[in-house]
This record gives structure tokens, sequence and C-alpha cells, in this order.
């Protein structure tokens, strides 16, 4: 890391502490990617990481900083093959550092969810997990991608529109399947759990389709990869 490629900027020596901060930060917060058994919300290196990330990418006046390109981030996608996509783009890290973070709370609450003697309190944690990480996805849309250089992306990649808006569809529709549950369990109204069924059974179909028109745009399998690399030459 302290050998960063420097694209055509000289980082001054007060650069250097913060780019070997990122790495171990980085590392820690991958490391914790792959535990399922670690909840996000209290993962304490995704605070830690994140304003690390922003100051490469932005400056504090708000315009793109001219450290944003000196260093170089690889990272494996979930729909496509596994050859890493790598860019020296802060930018590109915070959108993949989003999806992944989605993708982590999707992955725990499948994990929750197929524990054995399923409680009500798994199935708010499942719907909480859910929710926020449409909410990830949702940040990742509206405040990232806008300002990502997307010309060298694949439809497929993880930190590209169509794909974000197809996890978070998911993630809302099946948030929206724990609470059909519940109002079944509940005994309520038929026609409320009705417009419920239409409603989710609608966002289904919309992100089902659009994870088809991925498909048809790249022959992927299905992965979720996370053992991820900063890479600096």
């Amino acid at each position: 890391m302290t050998h960063a490629q420097s694209h055509g900027h000289s980082p001054s020596l007060t650069v250097l502490p913060s780019a070997s901060e990122l790495k171990q930060k980085r590392a820690q917060l991958i490391s914790k990617m792959g535990d399922l058994s670690a909840d996000p919300r209290s993962t304490a290196v995704i605070e830690e990481y994140m304003p690390l990330i922003r100051g490469f990418a932005q400056s504090a006046a708000g315009a793109p900083s001219p450290l944003q390109k000196i260093l170089k981030f690889r990272w494996t996608q979930s729909l496509g093959t596994k050859k890493p996509e790598v860019q020296s783009d802060a930018v590109f890290e915070i959108a993949n550092v989003c999806a992944n973070i989605g993708l982590w709370y999707m992955k725990r609450a499948a994990k929750i969810a197929a524990t054995n003697n399923y409680s009500e309190a798994d199935a708010k944690e499942v719907h909480t997990c859910l929710r926020t990480a449409a909410g990830v996805f949702e940040y990742a849309l509206d405040k990232v991608t806008p300002h990502l250089d997307s010309t060298s992306l694949e439809d497929w990649h993880d930190c590209t529109v169509g794909v974000l808006t197809a996890y978070k569809l998911e993630c809302t529709a099946e948030a929206q399947e724990v609470t059909m549950a519940r109002a079944i369990e509940l005994k309520h109204k038929p026609d409320l759990i009705s417009a419920l069924a239409h409603e989710t059974r609608c966002v289904i179909i919309a992100s089902l389709s659009l994870y088809l028109y991925l498909s048809h745009t790249n022959s992927f399998s299905i992965f979720l990869s996370h053992s991820l690399i900063l890479n600096s030459q």
C-alpha cells in the first residue's frame, strides 16, 4: 500500500499513513464480510473504513479528490465471471463496498431464516436485515453511482444500476414476504393479506425481470465471493 501507483499524482508524505490505515481497515472489513455470525450493525470497522475511503474520493469542499485515482482496487463480482475487475478509482471502491455490505445483510438474513426452531425474534431480525440491505443498495444507487465512471463496467457488475436495483427489489420483496407470513399468522383481514401478496408479487417480477436481462448480457452463474483484495503497485 505504501507503494501506491500515483497515476500522474504525487501523494505527499502525509497521505502515506492514511493509505496504510486504509489498507489495514479494509482487510479487517473484508474478513468480517465472510463471517455470517457477525452483525454488520455492530461491526465498528464499517464506520472506521468508510470515512477513510471517502477522503480519497472527495475533498472537504465536496469536489473530486486529487487522491481519487492513486490506488488500485480489485473486486470479484457476485453475478459474473471470477475474473476480478480492477480500477484506480476510490468511488468504484465505495460502490463495491456498499454492494457487498448489502449482500452481507442478505446472507445473514438467509442464515437466520434457515435455523431450526425459527422464532418470532428470528423473523424480526430477518426482516430488519432485508430492509437494511435494501436501504444500503438504495444509498449506493442514489449517492454513489451518479459519481461512478461506469464506461468500463459490464451490465452485470455489482456496482452498476441494474444489479443494485435487482438486489434492492429482491430484498424488498423478501422483507414483504416476512411481513405477509406474520399477517397470516396473526389472522389479519384477507383483503390486507391479498393486497400485500399482490404488491410482493409485482416486486418479485420486477426483480426477476432484471436478473433475466442481466443473464442475457452475460452467461453468469450466481456466486457470492468476498475474499477481495486491495491491490497497489
